[in-house]
């Protein structure tokens, strides 16, 4: 998987290889920090994008992660406290 950053926007094409796609949060953000994603599409059925939690004591509004799966599906999620236990939000 890709290791995002504060403040990235990544874009993903459709013609990524595997159908089993990670990007993981960053482990350790600053309160108001945001992330944005983009599939561009899925390609083939079956592929989709996680977005995983950067650390174990993470939440993704209160998941572990969330799946992109539509063609052109987009993101922003954005840190509402700081640190390894931080709760990501997403928009």
């Amino acid at each position: 998987g890709y290791q995002l950053s504060s403040g990235d926007t990544l874009i993903l094409s459709a013609d990524l290889g595997g159908t089993d796609r990670k990007v993981f949060l960053p482990a350790s953000p600053a309160e108001g920090d945001v992330v944005e994603v983009k599939i561009k599409g899925t390609g083939a059925a079956g592929r989709f994008l996680q977005i995983k939690k950067g650390h174990a004591n993470q939440d993704i509004d209160g998941g572990e992660a969330i799946v992109l799966e539509s063609d052109y599906a987009a993101v922003t999620l954005i840190a509402s406290s700081a640190g390894n236990t931080c709760k990501w939000r997403v928009f």
